[in-house]
């Protein structure tokens, strides 16, 4: 369950929101980006393909809302963030941001540096 950093903005409005059309997810997400409808109605129907959001029809319009809990998401991209940098380890992860050095490999060489982690967590 991988989510680019602008699908997460537009999830949260959702889970913000409860439940909302495209019209309102805009309006919510212009104070600091200016995308247009369809692109984020792109992103949004993208979001359903994932499993993300279900989607019902009223009208012309359609609404949006969360399949999965903000938590549940957040504990999916733990788990995800844990395997690919620190072995599975929720406990080094931990360490790390509390500002342990990452894991070495057995050449005692960092497995990666505090920059590139910060990089790829922005």
């Amino acid at each position: 369950m991988f989510l680019t950093v602008q699908e997460l903005e537009l999830m949260s409005i959702i889970w913000n929101l409860g439940e909302a059309s495209v019209a309102q997810v805009k309006e919510a997400y212009q104070a600091d980006h200016n995308l247009a409808y369809t692109t984020i109605m792109t992103i949004l129907s993208r979001l359903g393909g994932k499993g993300m959001l279900k989607q019902r029809k009223a009208g012309k319009a359609f609404f949006y809302s969360a399949v999965h809990s903000r938590e549940e998401v957040a504990q999916a991209a733990i788990d995800n963030l844990s395997r690919i940098f620190f072995g599975g380890s929720r406990e080094s992860l931990v360490r790390f941001c509390q500002g342990a050095e990452p894991p070495s490999t057995s050449s005692q060489r960092p497995l990666i540096s505090r920059k590139i982690m910060d990089e790829t967590l922005l």
